[in-house]
């Protein structure tokens, strides 16, 4: 049985692989830049200067402690750490899903179409439990 993610666990490799789908796909341009017409847009475009201080988000109680050059610090050991992260989980989505493809495959047909039924049922029962939309100001209140 698979392990349910959360929507935040699974936006990070989500995002990655679309960044790497993106550059793949876009042949490293941006913006659809042709050859013929990156000169006349490179040109055009503003360069952007790098960013003085890094940017990033203190853990948890250090804003209140730490100094400038401290948070300066974190914030580049974060950068640092962040593209390996973004690589690791999504190299563990990628084993996941084929682990899960794995372990499908022991099941007969008759077993993995009972289960795939039940995927699906579960699925329909998480799509009737979300909350309904807030009632709006202008509907009257029931008495």
């Amino acid at each position: 049985m698979s392990r349910r993610i959360s929507w935040k666990q699974a936006l990070l490799p989500a995002m990655a692989m679309a960044l790497v789908l993106g550059l793949v796909l876009n042949d490293g341009r941006v913006n659809g830049d042709d050859q013929e017409n990156g000169k006349a847009a490179a040109e055009t475009k503003e360069v952007k200067k790098p960013r003085a201080k890094p940017r990033g988000r203190l853990p948890a109680y250090f804003s209140a402690v730490v100094s400038p050059e401290q948070r300066k610090e974190v914030y580049t050991l974060q950068a640092k750490y962040a593209e390996q992260m973004v690589a690791l989980t999504t190299q563990i989505a990628a084993l996941k899903t084929q682990r899960d493809k794995e372990v499908d495959a022991v099941l007969k047909p008759e077993q993995l179409e009972q289960v795939n039924k039940k995927r699906a049922a579960a699925a329909e029962r998480r799509k009737g439990r979300k909350k309904p939309a807030a009632p709006t100001s202008d509907a009257a209140p029931k008495k």
